[in-house]
């Protein structure tokens, strides 16, 4: 009869030796904290399309050349003014 009880106490430590384990192991993945992304400025193209807008675009382009964003370029197509 001393066969079960002493399976029963290995059980038990067992159990208490894996729940120690992972309270261990998840409470370091808790305590870390994911690496802050390097952000990455791709190349922006800003196209304007105008036709016959001659007085808006004095008012307008130089928001669009004032930027702060570091690599961009502006193309502004002619679309048959007159």
């Amino acid at each position: 009869m001393i066969i079960p009880e002493l399976l029963l106490y290995l059980f038990i430590v067992v159990a208490i030796v894996q729940g120690l384990y992972y309270v261990v192991i998840f409470s370091k993945l808790a305590l870390l904290k994911p690496k802050a992304r390097k952000q990455k400025n791709h190349n922006i193209s800003v196209i304007i399309c105008a036709k016959n807008e001659a007085e808006y675009l004095k008012s307008f382009l130089p928001f669009i050349v004032n930027q702060d964003y570091p690599n961009y370029e502006v193309i502004l197509v002619n679309d048959g003014s007159t």
